[in-house]
């Protein structure tokens, strides 16, 4: 209640222009504080949406990014599983048809096995019994003819001897036969009968030994060929099975010969058919074999395409992610610059509110381009001729939205300048009577001579209307200051800041303002 009551009594005894300044001194206190919350408030609030924004594109990059990499991998298996599928399929296709086509080689192969077996056995067991019984009537006669050659040798010999000794006898009758002729006659008769009872003997005693030998090698003959006769007799035994077997299989040859002969026509038409079989059987594994080696061609070749679109898509995930890097910078930059502009558009926005109450109402009445033109002289400005044609192919048509604008932007410039302008007459009118009210003074002080109790009542004012500067301003526009002596305010607590109408005031617009750039920023993202 003291303070107030000294507040009311210091009011009180202020005069106008002091209670003025004392007003105006504490409103600048409660702006100072409200801009000073404002600015805290706006920088919170800017350093909060940063991180949100940030973050919430950090998040966004990475759940693009795995749900990206969930699909390729998802993708990559689903073409994995396909390409297994189909070659699971294909490779159990051709096993079965593989197999089909060995168990049909395979039978067709047992048939004529079983076939030539069968004949070549047919064959061998005949060519047998000839070879045996060739064999031992060779034998026997080899064995005959060496005992002839031996006897006829033996012969031969004997004869030879006894031709020589006749050559020898009929020399030695030749040199004695002129000395012995008669003798030799006789002698000759003689030996001539010798010879012929000799040779008789010979011949009857070879007669006699060929004749016993004969007997010898028939009895030895007869011995073997009862004894041939006994194995023969025994091979039949041996064999009356196998010859029944064997006259079975001949009466079904010659059955089988005449359902031959008889279906002579089914078998060549079965035998064109197996052919025929053969060939396609051929064509078939050719064809298989061409297209085994064409998927395996495709599958290598699918191969080096995944391997080569491996390494794309590798080549394309750095790419990109060096991309969205870059684009993670270029974006801050962009956001960092959109804000700038969007603080620039707010500010533009707060200086067109501020300036619409500045405008006149016929401004305010009509809207951008109803102006026209600017006028010179009473007559419209020329304009340079436009062929409408040529700005629709180059899309220009948005520019003439801008036209009016900048018709009012221009005009708004040249207000400017005109205002510029008095503001600087005004300026100077001002300093003028500055200087004028400072000597005026002056010189009251000095005629009045209480120069020392103006400073002390100077002084002793308050801190709300003391000097703070002093400024001098001469006549060619050079300002020169000298800081006096400041007491120090008491500063302002952020409860009063708080509680300020200011303060409270730029908080509700703030929060407007940031109302509004969330939603900007939700529909942006």
């Amino acid at each position: 209640m003291g303070k107030k009551k000294g507040a009311k009594n210091k009011l009180a005894k202020m005069s106008e222009e002091e209670r003025a300044r004392y007003l105006q001194h504490r409103a600048d206190i409660e702006e100072e504080a409200r801009r000073r919350k404002q600015q805290l408030i706006a920088l919170y609030m800017k350093n909060k949406l940063k991180r949100e924004e940030a973050f919430s594109r950090l998040n966004l990059a990475k759940i693009n990014q795995e749900w990206r990499s969930i699909l390729r991998q998802i993708k990559c298996q689903e073409l994995r599983n396909e390409i297994i599928d189909v070659e699971r399929h294909f490779r159990d296709s051709l096993d079965q048809k593989n197999r089909i086509i060995r168990r049909l080689l395979a039978d067709l192969d047992e048939a004529e096995e079983l076939y030539s077996t069968l004949q070549q056995s047919h064959a061998e067991n005949i060519e047998r019994l000839i070879d045996i019984h060739q064999k031992r009537l060779s034998f026997w006669k080899n064995a005959y003819l060496k005992e002839k050659e031996s006897i006829m040798t033996d012969y031969q010999m004997d004869f030879t001897e006894y031709k020589k000794s006749r050559e020898e006898s009929q020399v030695q009758l030749e040199c004695v036969h002129f000395a012995l002729r008669d003798i030799a006659e006789s002698q000759e008769i003689e030996a001539e009968e010798k010879h012929i009872q000799k040779l008789d003997d010979v011949r009857s005693a070879m007669t006699i030994k060929l004749e016993a030998i004969t007997r010898s090698r028939e009895n030895q003959i007869e011995h073997l060929w009862r004894q041939y006769q006994q194995v023969l007799d025994d091979y039949v035994h041996y064999t009356d099975s196998f010859n029944a077997e064997y006259n079975n299989l001949r009466e079904r040859d010659e059955y089988n010969t005449k359902l031959i002969r008889k279906h002579c026509s089914e078998i060549i038409r079965a035998t064109d058919m197996i052919s025929e079989l053969k060939i396609e059987a051929e064509n078939t594994m050719e064809e298989h074999e061409f297209r085994v080696n064409y998927l395996e061609n495709n599958r290598n070749r699918l191969n080096e395409q995944y391997v080569a679109l491996k390494r794309a898509l590798e080549g394309a995930l750095r790419k990109d992610h060096g991309t969205f890097k870059h684009m993670v910078v270029a974006s801050e930059g962009v956001l960092r610059v959109l804000r700038d502009v969007a603080k620039k558009g707010e500010g533009l926005l707060q200086l067109a509110a501020a300036c619409r109450r500045l405008e006149s109402e016929r401004e305010k009445v009509l809207p951008f381009g109803e102006d026209g033109p600017p006028q010179v002289g009473g007559r419209p400005m020329k304009t340079v001729g436009i062929d409408l044609e040529d700005l629709r192919e180059v899309t220009l048509d948005l520019l003439y939205n801008l036209e009016n604008f900048w018709f009012r932007v221009n005009k708004v410039r040249v207000d400017c300048a005109s205002l510029h302008e008095e503001k600087l007459s005004l300026e100077n009118e001002n300093a003028n009577l500055k200087i004028q009210i400072k000597d005026y003074l002056i010189k009251m002080t000095l005629q009045s001579g209480t120069g020392g109790r103006a400073e002390e009542r100077l002084i002793n004012r308050p801190s709300s209307m003391k000097v703070e500067k002093v400024m001098h301003i001469d006549l060619e526009g050079e300002n020169r200051f000298s800081r006096s002596r400041v007491q120090k305010r008491r500063p302002v607590t952020c409860i009063e800041g708080n509680l300020s109408n200011a303060v409270r005031a730029t908080k509700m617009m703030q929060g407007k303002m940031n109302e509004g750039k969330i939603r900007t920023i939700v529909n942006y993202w």
